[in-house]
């Protein structure tokens, strides 16, 4: 019974072992075969390269992780947009985006002659429930622009609407 013991242990092959429902010791004291004993040479070595390149990832999405708690979060689009001397009218001019735009441009012109850019979406002068909005607004917006025009250029660029006082920002 021992020689046959050790015949079918010699004859098995290794999914018979893996699939075989008998105790690992019946195969006369040995262990089971593990798995990377029983998988051919290319399957081994896909499955090591994928081994690898899972622990390549871990090791850069750690060090990304480092590098952005070193460097702190991204900046805001604002200031981003704000530090490329580009500024943005995505609203309709009442006296807050008014107040703002002209503050922008009073200060990119302190900074640098360096060329300015002006970015509109706009749908001109804010209404209100009843009551419309003031040009007053729309008309400091320019006078400023043309008053900063002596000093560096201002390019504007339409990117979506233009409609009453936006278009006159845009001339």
């Amino acid at each position: 019974m021992r020689a046959s013991m050790q015949a079918s242990t010699s004859q098995a092959t290794c999914g018979s072992v893996l699939a075989s429902p008998r105790p690992a010791s019946v195969f006369s004291g040995r262990s089971v075969p593990s798995t990377s004993q029983c998988v051919p040479g290319p399957v081994r070595q896909q499955l090591r390269s994928r081994r690898g390149m899972v622990c390549e990832a871990r090791k850069l999405s750690t060090l990304r992780r480092k590098l952005w708690r070193e460097a702190g979060p991204p900046p805001e689009l604002a200031t981003r947009l704000f530090s490329e001397r580009i500024m943005y009218l995505g609203m309709p001019i009442d006296s807050a985006v008014a107040e703002l735009l002209t503050a922008q441009l009073w200060v990119l012109v302190q900074e640098a002659p360096d060329p300015i850019y002006f970015y509109i979406n706009s749908t001109g002068i804010a209404k209100s429930n009843t009551k419309y909005g003031n040009e007053h607004e729309a008309v400091a917006v320019y006078s400023m622009m043309r008053a900063v025009s002596k000093f560096c250029p201002i390019y504007t660029l339409a990117v979506g609407n233009a409609f009453g006082e936006a278009a006159l920002l845009l001339a």
